[in-house]
């Protein structure tokens, strides 16, 4: 409902009714209002109350002589307390002589709490949700911990941040370390009226998100770019690096686009040309991995195991639709893994033309595996033929594996005959007159190289 006060305007709110042993209780959960005096100031605001007392509100104005936004936040859930706000003005501070200006500051203060982290696994895409989380809900309470945010608005002075502008954070947790730093800029796009620290959403030409942030698990790198002609051109560019620490969890990896597959979360590097008219599309994407790279590319046969390198890329074209329908497509994949050392590589093909009574569709792929434990190349080629109440399809697949490592030779024996002797038996039998002969032999020798000496 809308209650309308003059200057004020009651958007929503949130009553409930709990009716108890025949006892009527009516409690006020929400509310959100306008305010809007005529060239002086309007804005509007919310707040909320939860059933343990949790309170969390929020505010934005803009003053209209002085072309002066600024916005608040505050949440308490106990322990916990969180208070941020942000100013935005209009005319920049100048930065020296850089043509760059500080157009506007955010600050955030938090006692007893620590970052609510979304349920992502991926710690790249994990920080960047909790970045781009409304202010209300980047916290939750814990005890003892305390966090600190400072930032700034930067644009460019001579054309009001069109140019250039961007909105840039840096959030400190203690006693148990955390640092987040991150940026969002944009070009050729005018300034948020209200900037925050949660992520570019608007249709402008090029932005760019970056982040960085350590703690006691490792150091996570995110960057989000994106560039945009409207009806004739959309640029998508993602890339993230995770570095654990000690026992941290995870594998490390660089990543610049993603293959979404084998437990890896995110999206290819991404070029679309005419999106909704021809929808031409071109991805690829570049992945390091420290240990393993499984299912490269959502291929169960792409397993690579130790330090692994993969690379995909793929052209997409869509025309028409109904009875009138074009479609072609081309995939390859390169992976390279050193337990044991491989090396893969694979091209696949795929095409449909309908015209009203006939279509006919083809596709094809060959891979090639070389390694240490097997190498094999095998492909298979498909088509397809319908004629009104009729269709012709077959498949061609063939496999030719590698030569075998021929098997080593057999060893001869270590040991190829045995035999015991004992030539100084003799020597046992000391009244034998020849071992009477040999003894005085060998006295008279010593005696006379001993008596030599000095």
């Amino acid at each position: 409902f809308a209650l309308d006060l003059g200057v004020v305007e009651v958007t929503k709110a949130t009553v409930r009714l709990a009716i108890d042993n025949g006892n009527v209780s009516v409690e006020l959960r929400g509310l959100a209002a306008k305010i809007e005096v005529p060239g002086v100031v309007e804005g509007g605001g919310q707040v909320k109350v939860g059933a343990a007392g949790d309170i969390s509100a929020a505010i934005d104005l803009t003053i209209i002589p002085a072309d002066i936004s600024a916005w608040a936040a505050l949440v308490y859930k106990k322990p916990m307390t969180q208070i941020a706000a942000g100013v935005k003005f209009a005319t920049a501070i100048p930065l020296a002589a850089t043509g760059l200006g500080i157009y506007g500051f955010l600050g955030r203060f938090v006692s007893n709490g620590t970052r609510q982290m979304p349920a992502q696994t991926d710690p790249v895409e994990r920080e960047l949700a909790w970045y781009r989380a409304d202010e209300l809900d980047k916290y939750t309470p814990q005890e003892g911990q305390f966090a600190l945010g400072l930032g700034a608005i930067v644009g460019t002075l001579p054309d009001a941040g069109f140019s250039f502008n961007a909105v840039g954070m840096l959030a400190i947790e203690f006693p148990d370390p955390s640092v987040v730093f991150g940026i969002d800029a944009k070009f050729i796009a005018k300034p948020e009226a209200q900037p925050k620290e949660k992520g570019d959403v608007n249709a402008s030409s090029l932005k760019m998100l970056g982040l960085i942030a350590v703690d006691e698990d490792g150091l996570v790198i995110g960057v989000r770019g994106s560039y945009e002609i409207p009806k004739l051109l959309q640029v998508f560019i993602p890339a993230g690096a995770y570095f654990p620490f000690g026992d941290g969890p995870g594998d490390a990896y660089v990543r610049i686009g993603c293959d979404n597959a084998g437990g890896r979360s995110g999206q290819p590097v991404t070029i679309t040309v005419l999106p909704g008219i021809l929808d031409q599309k071109c991805w690829a994407y570049f992945m390091v991995e420290e240990k393993q790279l499984h299912q490269l590319g959502g291929d169960p046969d792409f397993n690579l195991d130790g330090f692994s390198i993969g690379f995909g890329a793929g052209w997409g074209f869509k025309w028409g639709g109904g009875p009138i329908y074009l479609r072609a497509s081309a995939e390859v994949l390169i992976g390279l893994g050193t337990r044991p050392f491989v090396v893969m590589g694979k091209v696949k093909v795929e095409g449909e033309l309908r015209l009203i009574i006939v279509s006919i569709s083809v596709s094809g792929e060959i891979t090639v595996r070389l390694a240490d434990n097997g190498s094999y190349l095998k492909g298979k080629f498909c088509g397809k033929v319908s004629f009104l109440f009729f269709d012709i399809e077959g498949c061609v697949e063939f496999t030719v594996q590698g030569n075998a490592d021929p098997p080593p030779p057999n060893p001869g024996p270590l040991v190829s005959g045995l035999s015991l002797a004992d030539p100084f038996r003799w020597l046992e039998d000391e009244k034998s007159p020849e071992v009477q002969t040999w003894m005085k032999a060998q006295d008279d020798f010593a005696r006379k190289n001993l008596h030599a000496l000095p």
